[in-house]
């Protein structure tokens, strides 16, 4: 199955990551400022120009506390021509992380589920805990800056929870038969089922299978012997597979074999294999039951995300041009690609390359 594209990516990215990159900025702040159109209107709901502005502020206010080259390289390519500007693709960045948190605190909100002071304490653990694995002082970041990646990060896992739950919840009674559906699939495709014995050294293979062809139970010199607890435990049992799977994995020829079969002792990278053929129809339900629920997991979590991606694509976006374009189906502002005036006000750092969140702005481009 394609994987779809996580439209709350730059939310869940690691703080360490955000601060290099730049991809992350947010704020608490709503204040409108009189003259000045909204950056962007998520669901009817502005996202201000003095908000975008305040946290523009808080990444070059982090920038400039670094004594570190690359930091101010970084900080130059951040900022635009002029003092008082941002660099055209940063802005973008800013504000379609905005927005993307906007649709993730709406959601929640309508859901009724409250993102709780576990939920940010829980994130802030972890944001903290990677600047430190990253030797980053926690008080050389920016507050404002720490507090919003804090919520961000809280508001995406509990939003991704949410979803999670109402997918379960969903789905709760067609378990087991998602689980036979896959059984039928795949087990056709797997006719052997193999059990082995691990040994360290070739002789100790070789004595194990010995005691083998002279009549002992295979699993239960497997259970006794093998050096690999995993399938000692299940008394050798290491899977099933097609014979060309099987030939591939331990050499000889596996088409036309019997139950009971062996094959080795074969050498597999530091160790020595002795293969049995424990069966030629396949797997039972329940032999295969732990890779099933795995697969049947990784469905819902696709579940999921295409549930996430659908509240991005289905919200009613207008961004300041700009800035750039909202893009629904990738979650991200487009910067624009040649000069574009929000007004025949608009001072010249509304040109692609840099803008000034400042001035005042027009109206603004519509998606959906």
């Amino acid at each position: 199955m394609e994987s779809v594209r996580s439209p709350f990516r730059r939310l869940v990215v690691p703080l360490v990551a955000a601060l290099v990159a730049a991809t992350m900025v947010g704020g608490c702040s709503g204040n409108k400022v009189v003259g000045r159109g909204p950056a962007a209107v998520v669901n009817g709901e502005e996202i201000s120009q003095a908000t975008v502005t305040e946290l523009l502020d808080a990444q070059k206010r982090y920038y400039e506390s670094l004594d570190d080259p690359a930091a101010a390289e970084r900080l130059a390519e951040f900022m635009g021509p002029s003092g008082n500007s941002f660099a055209m693709a940063e802005a973008a960045r800013s504000l379609e992380s905005w927005i993307n948190f906007t649709i993730a605190r709406q959601h929640l909100k309508a859901s009724k589920r409250p993102v709780t002071d576990e939920d940010l304490a829980a994130a802030r653990s972890e944001i903290e805990g990677q600047l430190q694995g990253q030797e980053i002082p926690i008080e050389s970041v920016d507050k404002a800056l720490l507090d919003f990646t804090v919520e961000s990060a809280a508001t995406t896992t509990a939003l991704r929870a949410l979803i999670s739950e109402q997918v379960a919840k969903d789905n709760q009674d067609k378990l087991e038969g998602r689980i036979k559906a896959l059984f039928d699939e795949l087990a056709p495709q797997r006719p052997l089922c193999l059990n082995i014995i691990v040994s360290e050294t070739e002789a100790d293979a070789r004595a194990a299978l010995a005691r083998v062809e002279a009549g002992e139970d295979f699993g239960a010199v497997a259970a006794e012997v093998s050096a690999d607890p995993q399938t000692a435990e299940a008394n050798g049992y290491a899977g099933c597979a097609s014979p060309e799977q099987a030939s591939q994995a331990f050499g000889g020829d596996f088409t036309d074999v019997e139950v009971g079969d062996t094959f080795g002792p074969s050498q597999q990278n530091e160790v020595f294999v002795v293969v049995e053929v424990g069966s030629t129809t396949g797997p039972t339900i329940e032999q295969m039951r732990p890779e099933l629920e795995r697969q049947v997991t990784a469905i819902d979590d696709q579940e999921v995300t295409t549930r996430l991606a659908k509240l991005v694509t289905d919200a009613k976006v207008t961004v300041d041009p700009r800035y750039g374009t909202w893009n629904p189906d990738t979650g991200t502002v487009d910067p624009p690609e040649a000069p574009t005036p929000a007004s025949t006000t608009t001072s010249t750092t509304a040109a692609v390359e840099a803008i000034d969140p400042t001035a005042a702005g027009g109206g603004t481009s519509a998606s959906n």
